[in-house]
């Protein structure tokens, strides 16, 4: 698959093929590689010469979308039309998958409006639709996984079977090295699976010594899952198959540490039971193209 290959898929899994062959024939695909302006937050006290830099953010970035639609019949072209328009809605947003000169990328993007279409001929149409990614960054198609405390099996081959053979351990090292090689800084989904009984357990992000805590015990079985996205900050433990909303349970002082670009070293405990976890470390690195 290549930028002549882009795949569409919207919220409730509507997927459409945009290629060089019929039936959804990719014309243009204008601003995928456009630069991506970023807009700066700055303040200025009285009396201060210029302005102070205190944030700021990728503008969305606009792309303008442009297909034939063929078909083999008149009412084949209409089916078409129909189910492209229905999969392209402006009230669901949807993902584009193509691979771009550094890899396969996707990147989450809204139709500003229903499709414009034009008839061509009996079999023929033009479709053309504005579509707007408001979280403007390429990111990876699938998460990458960091597994931290994991388990190492003791198997070798040849297999010998001797007396105190030890089937696998636990790795002791919860600190763990992790690359992001975005651009910017990722947020971090992290994963705690109970083996046992543990009491605050808590994820620390040591450059940064960002630090979040959750003050409550676990018990075998229990999973706890911490999202840090800026807009998609959740903490929800499930137990017995049951999900709760525990975001009100975080030590006071906790912070969702984001992974910055770079190396960085991640530390899983908790205040007793540690040996208890297992914790999976998921992230999508972000790229501008």
């Amino acid at each position: 698959m290549s930028t002549d290959t882009v795949i569409y898929c919207n919220e409730q899994g509507g997927t459409l093929v945009f290629s060089g062959l019929p039936p959804y024939v990719l014309s243009t695909l204008d601003g995928l590689y456009a630069a991506n302006a970023y807009e700066r937050t700055t303040v200025r006290a009285e009396g201060q010469q210029g302005e102070s830099v205190i944030g700021g953010r990728f503008a969305p970035r606009e792309l303008k979308l442009a297909l034939t639609v063929v078909g083999e019949s008149r009412a084949r072209l209409r089916e078409l039309c129909e189910n492209a328009a229905a999969i392209l809605s402006p009230a669901m947003s949807g993902r584009l998958t193509m691979d771009t000169p550094l890899g396969r990328r996707s990147l989450r993007v809204w139709p500003d409006s229903t499709p414009a279409l034009s008839l061509k001929t009996d079999c023929c149409a033009g479709l053309t639709l504005t579509l707007t990614a408001y979280e403007p960054l390429f990111v990876e198609e699938s998460e990458r996984r960091v597994e931290m405390a994991a388990y190492r099996g003791g198997f070798v081959f040849p297999l010998e079977l001797k007396d105190g053979w030890v089937f696998g351990e636990r790795l002791r090292s919860r600190l763990t090295a992790v690359r992001n090689p975005g651009q910017t800084p990722a947020a971090l989904r992290a994963v705690f699976e109970a083996d046992g009984t543990v009491r605050d357990p808590f994820l620390l992000l040591v450059g940064t010594n960002e630090r979040l805590t959750l003050r409550r015990d676990l018990v075998r079985g229990d999973r706890l899952e911490i999202e840090s996205g800026s807009a998609r900050r959740r903490v929800r433990l499930t137990r017995g198959g049951e999900q709760t909303n525990v975001m009100g349970q975080l030590d006071p002082e906790s912070a969702f540490p984001l992974l910055p670009p770079g190396s960085s070293l991640v530390l899983c405990g908790a205040e007793e039971g540690a040996d208890n976890l297992r914790v999976d470390l998921f992230f999508s690195p972000e790229f501008s193209v």
